[in-house]
């Protein structure tokens, strides 16, 4: 059989299950959860894709914590596996459209599927702290987000599908391997806090001074060396402004046009 009907939670008064050798096993019932006195289970030689592979080779009680995590979130819309030493999003996660808020930070996690576009009402996603080296072009049709926190990871460029994201309020980029800001970032009129700390970016585009509602921007450790943009100097809704250790050469006369802020930090 490819799966276990979920009616099987009724059988509550299993102690034991072996499934092994099913090879064309897929999922497991997030029922099993219902059944309280279950402590062994034995599943070698399964092709499971839920749990994941790395969850499945844990023990019964964490194959129960990872259902659980499932299940409240179809009810509350928040999925939160931070540092859970995955190594894929869970199949599970795209057949959930309720979810608003995923927090995945702190995982092994390679890739985006290439199914994210079903998250038809997400507002926040974390994955910080991966190993992301791409951003999946579906994650462009989550224009619900509001905020993206992709930090810590490996991502050397950002797709021209995140222009989609018109509601876009929080973008975070810090610790990657960007060598530029795309100028297309600028769509993103939205953005009230913009963080691209510790990259390899070596020039910062004059599109980003058309980010009107920008309050945060942070451009510490990149290797600018250039004069401060004179574009970001209209940017009068800006509070706080750190480019510790860019190597800007020169701060323009229009700098003072920046007085709404309330927080510099330009340390060489």
């Amino acid at each position: 059989f490819v799966e276990i009907p979920e009616y099987f939670g009724n059988l509550v008064g299993l102690t034991a299950l072996n499934l092994d050798d099913n090879l064309r096993l897929r999922r497991l019932p997030k029922s099993l959860i219902e059944i309280r006195p279950l402590v062994e289970l034995t599943i070698a030689n399964c092709n499971l894709v839920s749990p994941p592979q790395d969850i499945a080779a844990r023990n019964i009680r964490e194959i129960k914590a990872y259902f659980e995590k499932l299940v409240l979130a179809e009810a509350c819309g928040e999925l939160v596996m931070d540092n859970y030493s995955l190594y894929e999003i869970p199949p599970d996660i795209p057949e959930a459209i309720v979810l608003k808020k995923v927090v995945l930070s702190g995982n092994l996690i390679k890739k985006m599927p290439s199914d994210m576009h079903r998250l038809t009402c997400l507002t926040e996603l974390r994955m910080d702290s991966n190993l992301l080296e791409k951003i999946h072009w579906s994650l462009g049709q989550c224009t619900t987000l509001e905020i993206l926190v992709l930090n810590a990871n490996r991502l050397v460029e950002l797709p021209t599908c995140l222009t989609s994201l018109v509601n876009l309020t929080e973008l975070r980029l810090e610790d990657n391997l960007l060598a530029g800001i795309a100028p297309f970032v600028s769509l993103l009129t939205e953005l009230r806090l913009l963080n691209l700390e510790n990259n390899m970016i070596a020039s910062v585009p004059d599109e980003l001074g058309c980010l009107i509602n920008l309050e945060t921007l942070i451009l510490s450790k990149n290797p600018f060396n250039q004069a401060f943009p004179l574009a970001l100097c209209g940017l009068t809704t800006l509070k706080t402004l750190s480019a510790m250790e860019s190597r800007f050469t020169l701060l323009p006369a229009a700098f003072c046009h920046l007085t709404g802020l309330t927080s510099i930090n330009l340390d060489p």
